[in-house]
């Protein structure tokens, strides 16, 4: 149970990383619980990433905090080694463009 908690705290932070580098203007945040929080107080601060690369990270499983990237149109999550999507995923309404080549999913 605690590798798993491990897990998702560490995808948050390779999702909260990659949003620093597109908007600089976000906080420097250490804690899984400061990022979810932020995130779900300042949505709007977050609309102007409209693509963003998470391919090759390592990625265990999608953070749900995804959703709060309401403007997101181009999303790379390929080479990762998911297996499941979160429904979150499925809320982002502009989302035209969706990589998830080289996972687990099962065919």
């Amino acid at each position: 149970r605690q590798k798993i908690k491990e897990l998702a705290q560490t995808n948050l932070h390779f999702l909260w990383q990659k949003i620093k580098e597109q908007a600089p203007d976000v906080p420097f945040l250490q804690s899984s619980q400061e990022i979810s929080k932020w995130m779900s107080k300042n949505p709007s601060c977050l609309e102007s990433i409209t693509a963003l690369d998470l391919s090759q990270c390592g990625l265990t499983a999608v953070p749900e905090e995804i959703k709060y990237l309401t403007q997101l149109k181009i999303l790379y999550l390929n080479d990762n080694e998911l297996d499941a999507l979160p429904e979150e995923l499925w809320s982002l309404s502009e989302l035209t463009n969706l990589n998830l080549g080289g996972n687990n999913f099962d065919t």
